[in-house]
Formats: C-alpha cells, sequence, structure tokens
C-alpha cells in the first residue's frame, strides 16, 4: 500500500512540476478627470471646458490597446477606442472637453504597466488670462503638483503604474481678468497702397511672466503673435499700408497695464490724427500739421473691456527743407537765410495762408512780401515743413540767400548739385528739398585745421624758441 502511495505521490509532483505556470493576466489602469476653479477674477459660468493630454508609455511598440471613456452623467455613454503605440511603445490620447460638472474617466485595458503623464497645452485666449494647473493623485495619495507660467501650458512628470492602480487627476485654471485694444489705420482720402505708416505699441505696468497677443487686422489669416515682457513692458513695432480696414488687436492686456500707440513721423505728407473710444467716452486729437509723431494717451480698461482706437491721415501739399553744415569751419549755429516763391495750379504767383511748422513742434504763419517771396532762417540740423495752401500749388522755388559757404542742393532721390537755388514740381507730389553748406580752412601742410589750431601751432613754436634763448642765456 505504502509503495502505490509512493508511486501515486511522485506522478502527482511530476504532474505539478511539468504543468505550466500561468501569468496573472494584463489588467486595466484607470484615470479619472476632474476640473476646478481657483481664484477667478473673471466670471465665466459657461467656460468650464478643459483640454488635456494623457501621454502613456513603456508599452508593447505597434501594439494596439483598447481603451474606455465614460463621462459621469446620466447621458454619459461608455465610449470604447483603440490607441496604437509607436516604435517606441508610446501613444498620446487627447481628451477633449473635460468639464467641471461631471468626472471624466478614461480606463486602458489589457496592461500589466505603464508610464503616464499629463500635458495641459498652451492655448490662446483673448479676453482674458489664465494659469493652469495639474494635481496627480495615485491611489487617492497626492504624489505631484505643476503650476504654469501664465499664458502658457504645463506638464507633469512620468509615473509608473501597474494594473489596477486608479489615478486621480484634477486640472486646476485660475482666470484673470484683462482687457484688449483694437487699433485701425486709414486715409482720409483715396486708398494709397503703396504708403506705410509705422507704429509702436508700448505697454507698461506688467508682470515679468505676462504674455500679450497681437493680431494683425485685415489679413487673409487670423494669426497671433505672443510678445512677452522685458523689464515689466512692451515695446512692439509693426506697420499698415495705406489701405482700408488695416491695424492691429492687442489682447489679453493685464487691467493693471496701461498701452500707447504711436504713430511715427513721416516724410510723406499726410497729418495724422487719431480718434479714440474708450468706453462711453470718445476723444479726438485735432492736428494740422503734417507728418509729425501722434500718441495716444495710456490707454486702461477691465474685465475684458475693449478699447477702440482710430489712426486716420489726411494727405496734403507739403515741402519739406532741411540744412546741414560741414567742414572745419562751419558754423552750426549760424542762422542761414531763405526765400520761397510759389505758383499755383492757374500759372499764378501764390501769395495766400502758408505756415511752417519747426521741430520744437511750433507753428508760425508766414506772409509774402512786396516782392511774393516768403522767408525763414535754417540752421544745422533743422527741417522745416512749409504747407497749410488754399490753392493747389504747381511748383515752388526755394533759394539760399548769398553767403560765403559752398553750398550743394538736392530733392527727393536727386543727386545733390552745386547751387543755392531749385525749383520743384510739387502738384502731384510732395517736395523734401536738403541743403548742405561746406567751409573749411585748408593750411599748407595739406592738413585741414580751423584756425584755433592753426594758432595753436603758431603759438607752440613761439615757446618753443623762448624756451631755448632762455636755457641759453643761463
Amino acid at each position: 500500500m505504502q509503495k502505490i502511495i509512493k508511486i501515486l505521490f511522485t506522478v502527482i509532483l511530476s504532474a505539478l512540476i511539468v504543468s505550466p505556470v500561468h501569468a496573472e493576466e494584463a489588467g486595466n489602469v484607470e484615470f479619472e478627470f476632474s476640473t476646478k476653479r481657483t481664484e477667478n477674477d473673471v466670471d465665466l459660468p459657461n467656460h468650464d471646458i478643459f483640454l488635456a493630454n494623457l501621454i502613456v508609455s513603456g508599452l508593447e511598440p505597434n501594439k494596439s490597446y483598447q481603451w474606455n471613456r465614460h463621462d459621469d452623467s446620466e447621458e454619459g455613454q461608455p465610449l470604447d477606442m483603440s490607441i496604437t503605440t509607436d516604435e517606441n511603445g508610446s501613444a498620446t490620447i487627447p481628451l477633449y472637453t473635460i468639464t467641471g460638472k461631471y468626472p471624466t474617466t478614461v480606463t486602458i485595458k489589457g496592461v500589466d504597466k505603464l508610464i503616464y503623464s499629463i500635458e495641459y497645452p498652451k492655448y490662446i485666449e483673448t479676453e482674458y488670462r489664465h494659469q493652469s494647473s495639474i494635481e496627480v493623485y495615485h491611489n487617492n495619495d497626492l504624489v505631484g503638483t505643476v503650476v504654469s507660467k501664465r499664458n502658457q501650458g504645463v506638464k507633469t512628470d512620468t509615473y509608473t503604474v501597474n494594473s489596477g492602480s486608479k489615478e486621480k487627476i484634477i486640472l486646476g485654471d485660475r482666470l484673470y481678468s484683462a482687457f484688449r485694444t483694437i487699433m485701425y489705420a486709414g486715409i482720409d482720402g483715396p486708398e494709397d497702397p503703396g504708403q506705410k505708416f509705422q507704429y509702436t505699441a508700448h505697454i507698461t505696468g506688467l508682470d515679468p511672466e505676462d504674455t500679450v497677443l497681437f493680431s494683425p487686422v485685415g489679413g487673409t489669416e487670423l494669426k497671433y503673435i505672443e510678445v512677452h515682457a522685458v523689464n515689466n513692458e512692451i515695446v512692439y513695432d509693426f506697420e499698415a499700408d495705406g489701405a482700408s480696414t488695416v491695424g492691429m488687436t492687442i489682447y489679453a492686456i493685464p487691467d493693471y497695464a496701461k498701452i500707447t500707440i504711436t504713430q511715427h513721423a513721416n516724410s510723406s505728407g499726410y497729418i495724422p490724427n487719431c480718434a479714440i473710444a474708450v468706453g462711453n467716452d470718445a476723444v479726438e486729437s485735432s492736428n494740422t500739421v503734417p507728418g509729425i509723431a501722434l500718441s495716444t494717451p495710456q490707454l486702461s480698461g477691465g474685465n475684458r473691456d475693449t478699447n477702440q482706437v482710430e489712426f486716420l491721415n489726411k494727405k496734403i501739399q507739403t515741402v519739406m527743407v532741411s540744412k546741414t553744415v560741414e567742414g572745419n569751419q562751419g558754423n552750426r549755429h549760424k542762422q542761414f537765410d531763405f526765400n520761397a516763391k510759389l505758383t499755383d495750379n492757374n500759372d499764378t504767383e501764390y501769395t495766400g495762408p502758408l505756415s511752417i511748422a519747426k521741430q520744437d513742434g511750433t507753428v508760425e504763419q508766414l506772409t509774402p512780401d512786396e516782392s511774393r517771396v516768403y522767408k525763414f532762417k535754417l540752421q544745422h540740423g533743422d527741417t522745416v515743413k512749409l504747407f497749410g495752401f488754399d490753392k493747389v500749388i504747381k511748383n515752388v522755388t526755394i533759394t539760399e540767400e548769398d553767403n560765403d559757404y559752398k553750398t550743394k542742393v538736392s530733392h527727393d532721390s536727386e543727386q545733390p548739385v552745386d547751387g543755392k537755388s531749385v525749383t520743384v514740381d510739387i502738384e502731384n507730389a510732395n517736395a523734401n528739398i536738403r541743403y548742405t553748406n561746406s567751409k573749411s580752412l585748408i593750411v599748407p601742410t595739406g592738413i585741414s585745421l580751423p584756425v584755433g589750431g592753426a594758432l595753436f601751432i603758431i603759438v607752440g613754436i613761439g615757446i618753443i624758441l623762448i624756451a631755448k634763448k632762455h636755457k641759453h642765456v643761463v
């Protein structure tokens, strides 16, 4: 009997040894996504949609895995889908429309373990600013928290979990109040697409991590240009042509910041003016001087306000005259006398109103003398503008009165020529006239020196001779 028992025991033991040991079947990993708003400055009750990406890795390469999504609402229906890993065993599951009302459960099936991270992508929001955060819980234990910079995306560390794990993800977003400014540029009169107007937007009072969005108006493609604060400010240059409906929209300006927009000076004979609508108030400039730089006052806003700014340019006939003095004998403080004589489109000598705008912003009215000549003065570095005619001017003659300087004159793109007088046709275009006066002293050595330099040499030689004579006497 004992022999039989030994044989049976041996057979049973052998069967156990040769029988295969079945590995534990792969299971599931469950993710629960929920959302929260924290310390919002903006009340947006209908804006509770979040976006996120679930990035998984550590799986078999090029293999399909089933996953299930379920929104925990009465109307929510489970969705069965599949993902295929890449050659590295990784895949990204985009999770759209995670809402704050009901949690969303995502179950990845058929895995022993996996590695995952959560990405909260950067997104463009034009009416306010946001700061994203992610909290990660593993089996109800908090294992990580990350917070983004404002208006930027954020991504967690990677976590390794086994089959049967339950992960809880809380997506957070804090909203900050902001405003926007829409700037339009245009021409009061016929379009001039070839004309370029230069602008600068200057935003002050920013935090170091603030980002503002610029979007050109009138283009065929909607695009946003992100500009980050540097030294708590943003200085952004852009241009607009002379066509209609062009400009710039500036989004997500923090409520605590202020913005100024400047149209730079131009030499094309356009008078700039600016109209600003701020809430129920309107401000409009009354400039009459062509070509000057023009800035808005500091604009602010609050809780999704919108400022509307319109720069309007009107072209008039303008004559610009500038002066440069060169040479070692050139007196850069000397006032040079100039005459202007104009002819209207009826070939009649013009004697009507004429304004002159100086660089310091002052505007004076000139009247002709008995010879129908308008007189003005220029010194080195000066540029003046003649404008304000009550008739269409056909041509203008500018003449510098006689002096002991060598003079060259040019206009527009023409090459400088010797002379003190120039006549320019301005019936269909404005004029930009440039005078250059030079005066130099040439010493026999061929070295060009001012009088003071020559005297210095003479005095120096005299001192040396006296010193030698004195030494000899001693």
